[in-house]
C-alpha cells in the first residue's frame, strides 16, 4: 500500500531512483495512460544532471511529421539502476528523459511520470477514499525490462475512417531507411494484406 497525494485532483507518490550508486528522492505522477515506464521532466533532469548521467543515446526522439502539432514533449533515451516507490524496488529501468522547454514534461510540480509499463507489472488499485494505491505483484515482476528499440518510422493515420495510412519521418540509419521508406510513402499493403482492413495498433 502506497499514500497518494492529490495534486488539483492528479495523484502522486513520492520515491526515489538510484542513478550509479546515488539515491535521489523523487516525486511521481501515477499516470496509467502513459505507454512507457517513467517519463522524466526537463526541470528535475537537469537538477540531478541525469542527461550525463543516465542517458543512453544522443538520438532526440521528436515528432516527426503533421503530428507534432499535438505535441512539445522531446526525449532521449536513459535508464536508471533502480526506482523505489513504497517497499517496492524495481532494477534496471529504461526511461525517457525529456529535453522540452515547454508543455506537461517542461514542470517543477513533478519529478517524472510513472507509466503503463510500471503498473502493467501488479495489479493494481486506486483506493480514492483512503488516498492510497495497492498494487499486489504479478509474475510479469520479475520480467527484465525490454531495451527500448525502434524500427524508425512515425505514421500517421488521416481520412475520414482512419485508414490511409502515411509515413511522416525515417530516422537516418534505421532499419526502415535501409528497407526504403521515405517521408511521404502511403502503405497500402502489409505482407500481402490491404492496410485498410488492418487494425491497426500504434
Amino acid at each position: 500500500m502506497i499514500p497518494l497525494e492529490f495534486d488539483n485532483g492528479i495523484p502522486k507518490v513520492d520515491g526515489n531512483i538510484a542513478v550509479r550508486g546515488e539515491s535521489i528522492p523523487a516525486r511521481f505522477v501515477v499516470d496509467f495512460g502513459a505507454a512507457d515506464t517513467v517519463n522524466f521532466a526537463s526541470p528535475f533532469i537537469a537538477s540531478h544532471e541525469l542527461l550525463k548521467l543516465a542517458s543512453t543515446s544522443n538520438t532526440v526522439d521528436r515528432m516527426a511529421g503533421s503530428e507534432k502539432q499535438f505535441f512539445t514533449q522531446t526525449t532521449i533515451r536513459g535508464e536508471i539502476d533502480g526506482l523505489t516507490i513504497g517497499n517496492l524496488s524495481l532494477k534496471d529501468v529504461p526511461v525517457n528523459l525529456s529535453i522540452a522547454q515547454k508543455g506537461a514534461y517542461a514542470t517543477t510540480r513533478f519529478s517524472a511520470g510513472l507509466g503503463e509499463t510500471i503498473f502493467s507489472r501488479f495489479h493494481a488499485i486506486l483506493d480514492y477514499p483512503n488516498p492510497r494505491m495497492i498494487l499486489e505483484p504479478t509474475p510479469a515482476l520479475q520480467k527484465a525490462f525490454p531495451r527500448h528499440s525502434t524500427y524508425g518510422l512515425t505514421i500517421l493515420a488521416s481520412g475520414d475512417d482512419l485508414r490511409r495510412f502515411t509515413v511522416t519521418g525515417v530516422r537516418a540509419g534505421s532499419p526502415a531507411e535501409k528497407q526504403g521508406f521515405r517521408a511521404g510513402d502511403i502503405i497500402n499493403e502489409v505482407n500481402g494484406a490491404s492496410a485498410s482492413s488492418l487494425r491497426w495498433v500504434l
